[in-house]
């Protein structure tokens, strides 16, 4: 059989191709008509090497309809193909019979489909090597620009190679039933725990391949509440999740500085104003000490784009094993991450969405905090609770979230200003405005020490 060369004209013997399984996919298709499905369910004609594969593949689409179980045999085919005068462009009808001879059975149609699906993939690779290979040597592309397309472009090969797998219902329904019997073990403790216990009692820790937003206004302790959560999982839990975070709006510095005053109850302001004292070393010391065997990673490129994101936590789940991504905050991510986008409103819409497909593929939960709008402080009535109307710039958020929390003060509360000169804290609400898997409209109590920048249960005889 002569080798053709590929669509953009490159020598075939460079591109990795298997014409025998090529020829086996078809010729089982006029064999066994119902293989069709599984066939045009994988594959495309772009997967075929041989250009006479693609045209007769589209062929077998076209006969199939519109309802998928229109009859796609050979004579069917060769007919169809007659008709639109493209049965020379498929090879004839000598070699349009030469497909069926070829397949002495259809028994190893599964194993012919993963062949030229593999193939396919790698031609695909080979592709996006020339493309990265011709930004990397482009005088008027600058580096940090080929880095960026070059990594958008590996992962975009990557997640429509995910987006193309197909599970049958009865591969769901044991993982579902895994899934049930872990929860039962659990007592419904299947994702990560947060430390906060009204909180864990309804949503069940953070769930894997789940988008979790925490928005809130300005001031409110957004980074705090987070940092909070990364110090129960990392810092007093018997087994530590590592966690990795995307700093956009604070240093590394400034936040280990913040879990260090956390953890060592030395107030915050002491660091920044030198009002340490000789007494407060002890506790410093142990609180270095404990952080820096927390299993926490941090990237702190206020300039991060959304596929250098991608990349990253890729390297962070295979290196080091993450189990939780918090991003902070979604509004600060660089606008050069999604090209072509129109607006401010499309470029968070697709950032939103590329995060809860990072979650998916990695298999593990992604925290997103957002800012929210000022219309909160102006609402009628001095309601302070947000709703899900008030997230900053995009209503896509929404839709891809699969849990949103809501920190907020009652507006009695907002009206006494800081916390008291002692620094005893204030009461602060998260409230559940969606949940995917479970209950909405649940308000959770913590309790907030401003001093340590720090939040914790809330109970209301320890904190009268």
């Amino acid at each position: 059989m002569a080798q053709p060369d590929d669509a953009g004209g490159r020598p075939a013997l460079r591109q990795p191709w298997s014409p025998e399984a090529e020829t086996a996919c078809l010729g089982s298709i006029f064999l066994k008509n119902e293989l069709a499905g599984e066939l045009l369910g994988l594959l495309s004609p772009e997967d075929f090497f041989d250009g006479r594969h693609r045209v007769i593949l589209e062929a077998i689409r076209e006969c199939r309809g519109i309802a998928e179980t229109g009859p796609a045999d050979l004579i069917t085919v060769t007919n169809h193909l007659k008709t639109r005068n493209l049965l020379a462009k498929a090879g004839g009808v000598e070699f349009m019979n030469s497909l069926v001879d070829s397949v002495p059975t259809t028994a190893h149609f599964s194993h012919y489909l993963g062949i030229v699906s593999e193939k396919s993939l790698q031609r695909r690779l080979m592709d996006c090597g020339d493309r990265i290979k011709g930004w990397a040597t482009d005088p008027e592309t600058a580096i940090p620009e080929a880095l960026d397309k070059s990594l958008e472009a590996v992962f975009d090969l990557s997640k429509n190679r995910d987006s193309r797998e197909i599970t049958h219902i009865r591969e769901a329904l044991q993982e579902t039933v895994n899934y049930i019997e872990e929860a039962y073990r659990n007592k419904g403790q299947m994702g990560i725990p947060t430390g906060f216990r009204g909180l864990d009692q309804v949503i069940g820790g953070l769930q894997k391949g789940n988008l979790i937003i925490i928005g809130a206004r300005p001031g409110m302790g957004k980074t705090s509440l987070v940092l909070s959560m990364v110090e129960n999982m990392c810092i007093y839990r018997e087994k530590p999740v590592p966690v990795g975070i995307f700093s956009l709006e604070m240093g590394a510095s400034e936040l280990s500085l913040r879990m260090l005053s956390s953890i060592s109850r030395i107030p915050s302001e002491k660091f920044h104003l030198a009002g340490i004292v000789e007494r407060d070393w002890p506790a410093i010391m142990a609180g270095v000490e404990r952080l820096s065997l927390a299993p926490i990673y941090i990237d702190d490129n206020s300039a991060l784009t959304f596929s250098e994101l991608t990349s990253k936590a890729r390297r962070m789940v295979k290196q080091f094993g993450v189990q939780l991504l918090i991003l902070d905050y979604l509004q600060l991510m660089n606008t050069g991450a999604v090209k072509g986008t129109a607006n401010r409103q499309e470029f968070i819409a697709e950032v939103s969405r590329g995060l809860k497909q990072v979650a998916r593929s990695l298999k593990i939960p992604v925290v997103a905090l957002t800012q929210l709008n000022r219309n909160i402080e102006s609402r009628a009535g001095g309601d302070r609770k947000p709703q899900l109307s008030d997230i900053r710039e995009s209503g896509a958020i929404e839709q891809d979230a699969d849990l949103v929390l809501f920190l907020y003060k009652e507006e009695e509360q907002a009206r006494e200003g800081e916390p008291p000169p002692d620094g005893s804290g204030d009461l602060r609400h998260l409230t559940i405005a969606k949940n995917r898997h479970g209950q909405n409209d649940v308000k959770v109590d913590l309790w907030f020490e401003k001093r340590f920048t720090r939040f914790q249960n809330y109970t209301p005889q320890t904190h009268e």
